[in-house]
């Protein structure tokens, strides 16, 4: 048999792939805290709107960049939200905001340069860039280091070889919500250094103690923005997402786009114009049910004396369930998170398979409903403290 790529060897699966399987091998129900899925259905007027689509006979290719009604209707959000004036020359509409950093990098990254990635952070930020033949280089993102400290570190792993900043605010998995002060500061490291900002904000929606700044706003011209409908409209089996570049960038990506996935399914594209062009009040609902399980969830780990990082925004809660006196000998977090799905049937995110900080820590997710997620973490508190 002919040798597979090495770029295509070195990419590894990601933590929730590992999980899902996890999950299905277990023969009883389970309190599934691990997916950062909404499962709440979409607002009403992006199914009838993916319906219409389908029964009007609007099933065919739509243009590499994505329907133009829908593009337009991202400019002006993008003018009214985020404070970003981009042409629609300068959006691409994308099979989700995977595929979307996967463009965006693809696009800017050279084979043997590198790319820094918080840590801890969506993996999926490194497997991309192995993916392309680069190099991650984790720059340590952790709610409890002051922000100097992060830039500090950041300009520390900065060498010939790197190409671009990997940001994520707010941020999966621990809720950090970046400030305007500290975007610019991260702003002003890649314009003096000549590299690519690669923004991941599809938690855009969900802050709680502030705004969402878009670092787009504050530099425009090496901003890669990536935004995502599946966590705002809870629409995510759908993917439907979309990025920002500058205009020459952006021609790229969509030569890019032409020549993998050549469009994003039509009907999708219009559920996702639908959600924009309709009410709010969706949003609305969902980002008060996240916050209203967030206080409740913190409540919940503070009582069970179980340290926690309070989240800013998105919807997890990072709780460190290992220290070194509840640590048992040869058990890591993976092996915490399986005793607590073949003990408990409760399933939750190893912190470690976000990078090599959240060593000792899971993450749980805030997207089941209220019952569920009281009896999971009534459960984790058990495991917590039978360890």
């Amino acid at each position: 048999m002919p040798a597979v790529a090495a770029h295509a060897r070195a990419v590894g699966r990601t933590a929730f792939s590992v999980i899902r399987d996890w999950v299905r091998e277990v023969p009883e129900p389970v309190i599934g805290l691990h997916l950062g899925a909404p499962e709440v259905p979409p607002p009403v007027q992006v199914t009838s709107a993916v319906e219409q689509a389908i029964s009007l006979g609007r099933t065919g290719y739509a243009p590499d960049r994505g329907l133009p009604q829908l593009v337009e209707a991202i400019a002006t959000k993008l003018a009214g939200k985020n404070c970003i004036n981009a042409d629609p020359e300068q959006i691409v509409v994308t099979a989700g905001a995977t595929q979307g950093l996967h463009l965006a990098l693809t696009a800017v990254l050279n084979r043997g340069q590198e790319v820094l990635v918080p840590d801890p952070g969506w993996p999926v930020y490194s497997e991309t860039v192995r993916m392309l033949g680069g190099r991650p280089v984790p720059y340590p993102m952790f709610p409890r280091d002051p922000f100097p400290s992060v830039i500090s570190s950041m300009i520390a792993r900065i060498g010939p070889a790197t190409r671009a900043i990997v940001i994520n605010s707010p941020s999966n998995p621990t809720g950090t919500v970046l400030t305007e002060s500290s975007l610019e500061l991260v702003v002003d490291i890649a314009r003096r250094h000549d590299l690519w900002i690669v923004s991941d904000e599809c938690y855009e929606s969900f802050t709680f103690e502030s705004g969402h700044v878009s670092p787009g706003a504050l530099a425009a011209g090496n901003v890669i923005s990536c935004f995502s409908f599946s966590k705002t409209f809870a629409m995510p089996g759908m993917r439907v997402g979309y990025l920002v570049a500058p205009r020459s960038l952006a021609d790229v990506c969509v030569r890019l786009q032409a020549a993998s996935v050549c469009c994003v399914s039509t009907p999708a594209q219009y559920g996702a114009l639908a959600g924009l062009e309709g009410s709010s009040r969706a949003v609305s609902d969902m980002k008060c049910d996240y916050l209203r399980r967030r206080n409740a969830a913190t409540r919940f780990l503070r009582d069970a004396e179980i340290s926690h990082v309070v989240p800013q925004g998105a919807f997890y809660v990072f709780a460190r369930v290992m220290t070194p006196g509840r640590r048992r000998r040869s058990e890591g977090d993976w092996e915490w998170a399986a005793r607590l799905l073949n003990s408990h049937r409760v399933a939750v995110m190893p912190g470690s398979g976000f990078g090599s900080l959240g060593d000792g820590y899971v993450r749980i997710a805030l997207t089941a409903d209220d019952e569920k997620l009281t009896e999971g973490l009534r459960r984790v508190a058990m495991a917590y403290h039978t360890a």
